[in-house]
């Protein structure tokens, strides 16, 4: 038998076993290297010696221009590892949680992210750092059309799919508007099952229907205020309704072929999902601002949504 304590950063303080055992998986139970002294987390090596990785995190540039990222300077170093506190958290694949935003969002633009919202899903997940699905032809376009979404379901599922899991680690994806949706049309070609999926104000359709066979828990926060959410379907397109005004059926067809903006009624809450009313922390008075609402409410997240989470 064998007995490890460790410094806070994995580092060995003491060690003592038997002359015939050796253990492979030593700090947060990951492989260590005893000649090297190092910790392989799947994506990088680690050296609690040093307490930092050696190498770059490999999504850190995807995400290095993020306002939210400026607001939280232990997330600007690519090296650092469990934001440097791992009494609290830890970070065993050396990689990020995804979080997926709406429509026409970007990175930097004003639909951002509050950081104590961040926060909180960090803490939710044990995880020290977010990856954003970037906003470019590499990944989601933030385009308003049903091909663009699902550009960005293949792009993430081949991602996951290629990535390789540490025993026990969990993917867990958490998506506001149609990046909602994007990662709903993700989990019908995702191999691995998602642990928790965490819809904000996404609008319900039937072209985008869960795996709840790769779904451990669904949780959907909605607000009755929101008008963005309700006039979220797909059922026509400004291009198609553009094209009939100018010329007619066939402009009208070409139109919707190019389907650019699209519109219609979309219901609130996903059958078999734990479907959250938010409307109370809401005003009624802006429908736009309320879909933008519950997604900045890191409070709301911590007591609602936190305990209803798969562990």
């Amino acid at each position: 038998m064998e007995f490890t304590d460790y410094n806070p950063f994995g580092s060995i303080h003491a060690n003592t076993r038997t002359a015939s055992f050796r253990e492979e998986r030593k700090y947060i139970g990951e492989v260590y290297d005893e000649a090297t002294g190092l910790n392989y987390l799947n994506a990088r090596y680690y050296g609690g010696s040093r307490g930092v990785f050696l190498s770059q995190d490999p999504v850190f540039w995807e995400i290095a221009g993020s306002s939210e990222l400026l607001q939280d300077p232990q997330q600007l170093n690519s090296y650092s590892y469990a934001r440097n506190n791992p009494i609290v958290g830890s970070d065993p694949g050396g990689l990020l949680l995804a979080l997926l935003p709406g429509t026409w969002s970007t990175r930097n633009s004003g639909d951002s992210i509050d950081s104590d919202f961040i926060s909180e899903v960090q803490r939710s997940f044990h995880e020290t750092r977010t990856t954003y699905i970037a906003h470019d032809k590499n990944g989601w376009s933030g385009g308003d059309n049903s091909r663009a979404r699902a550009d960005a379901a293949k792009s993430i599922a081949d991602y996951i799919n290629s990535y390789k899991f540490a025993p026990g680690e969990e993917l867990n994806l958490v998506g506001h508007s149609h990046g909602g949706n994007v990662a709903i049309l993700a989990s019908q070609m995702i191999d691995h099952k998602i642990d928790n999926l965490v819809t904000y104000n996404t609008p319900v359709l039937d072209a985008y229907k869960p795996n709840m066979d790769k779904i451990a828990k669904h949780t959907q926060v909605f607000t009755r205020n929101d008008g963005v959410q309700y006039f979220g379907g797909n059922q026509a397109t400004i291009s198609g309704v553009i094209g009939q005004l100018l010329c007619g059926i066939i402009c009208g067809a070409i139109g919707q072929y190019l389907d650019k903006g699209e519109f219609g009624h979309a219901s609130r809450g996903f059958p078999g999902a734990s479907n959250i009313d938010i409307s109370y922390r809401t005003s009624w008075r802006h429908p736009i601002q309320a879909h933008s609402d519950a997604w900045n409410d890191g409070g709301f997240w911590k007591e609602k949504v936190d305990p209803l989470l798969d562990r």
